[in-house]
């Protein structure tokens, strides 16, 4: 397996593999630098991110460390990403720890240049002690779980009235709801497909089976009466441990701040919630290796500990074990397009398939069905394994 370095990084399984972005260099800098006063005089590079979707470095300069993220014009522009901003900067004003962006010379919070788009961020005081951990990895020890718990939950009642009627305008690489909620889940599903080029072409060479469509459609049905129900707000929908810095490095540390909000959008609380728990507590990883994946039980129960102490609309909880098995169907197919039509990587678009249809039938496994029930169960118990 090669190591971690400035030209590998994370991509769909364990392995490490080579980056689809590369990395920011010293031509980006040169090309940034006017826009922003605080990257006067020399910069240098200290650090690479192995994260993909974009590229992303920690910059110094005379006034300071910042983390400079670079994304393709392809899938983000400059509306996009200030529509992001200002949930982020909401957050911020309710109290909610997350890095500051800074304006350019213009006053945008992002920065249009040739065929990239920049954001500047401020580096965060704190450690990033999840920084070469693979998503759907679980948190290194219980304690972090419930400090994450306490994170989203913090989160969940700032973003209360932030632009409930508003959804993002990209139309790529976010998550949400909007397949799963609707009043035909098959009819949304076809039409998503349908709606895109890369979708549809990708589909007519791999169609899903009939047998995958009526357990979607048999899945939806104890949620069809829910779903009007939930408030829409405005959630991170990625909330997994390497998106969160830490204070320190050790095993009682506190969360220093929440980051990236790259697939934020308009939702509801169960449904971010239900993201959080498929993020950090199954081992999606191993599941090519067969069905019975390892399930940190013992962080989940301090993450929904967590939660509960802060959160509001606890009853909407109750639907979270419904949502699960649901819950990747939205994301996997924009993820998706952006491999068939963005990166036009093969490898990575036959992995995001195979998660769109191995994670759901799990789900109906021996295995997934005990643990829907279990969570059902520590859910009621508001985080006691009962």
């Amino acid at each position: 397996m090669p190591e971690l370095n400035d030209h590998c990084g994370h991509g769909m399984g364990t392995d490490l593999e080579a980056k689809d972005w590369i990395n920011i260099n010293a031509e980006d800098l040169k090309r940034i630098q006017p826009y922003y006063p605080v990257l006067q005089g020399e910069m240098d590079i200290i650090w690479h991110s192995p994260r993909p979707f974009s590229s992303a470095s920690i910059i110094r300069s005379a006034q300071g460390e910042f983390l400079l993220k670079r994304s393709h014009h392809s899938f983000r522009s400059v509306a996009d990403l200030q529509q992001e901003h200002h949930f982020i900067a909401h957050l911020a004003r309710k109290g909610v720890a997350v890095p500051h962006i800074f304006s350019n010379a213009q006053g945008r919070t992002a920065t249009a240049l040739d065929d990239w788009v920049y954001e500047l961020y401020e580096k965060v005081p704190g450690e990033d002690i999840y920084a070469d951990q693979q998503s759907w990895k679980s948190f290194f020890v219980a304690q972090h779980a419930l400090h994450a718990g306490k994170a989203l939950a913090h989160l969940h009642v700032a973003a209360a009235d932030f632009l409930p009627d508003q959804s993002r305008i990209t139309q790529y690489l976010i998550s949400n709801q909007k397949i799963i909620e609707s009043s035909s889940i098959l009819q949304a599903f076809a039409d998503r497909i349908r709606q895109s080029p890369a979708l549809s072409k990708y589909f007519a060479q791999y169609p899903v089976s009939d047998d995958f469509l009526a357990l979607l459609l048999r899945l939806q049905q104890p949620l069809l009466a829910q779903f009007p129900k939930f408030k829409k707000i405005w959630t991170h929908n990625d909330l997994h441990a390497s998106n969160l810095l830490w204070r320190n490095g050790s095993d009682q540390a506190e969360v220093a701040a929440v980051i990236d909000f790259g697939l934020a959008d308009l939702a509801s609380i169960p449904y971010d919630f239900a993201v959080a728990i498929e993020r950090n507590f199954i081992d999606w990883l191993a599941l090519d290796q067969g069905n019975d994946l390892h399930i940190d039980f013992e962080g989940l129960c301090a993450f929904i500990r967590g939660y509960v102490r802060i959160g509001e609309n606890l009853e909407q909880l109750d639907f979270v074990s419904d949502i699960l098995p649901l819950v990747h169907i939205d994301f996997a197919l924009y993820e998706l397009e952006y491999f068939v039509e963005i990166t036009r990587n093969e490898t990575h678009a036959k992995a995001a398939y195979a998660y769109l249809i191995e994670h759901t039938y799990w789900f109906v496994s021996a295995q997934g069905q005990d643990f829907l029930a279990q969570l059902q169960r520590i859910i009621h118990a508001r985080g006691e394994h009962v």
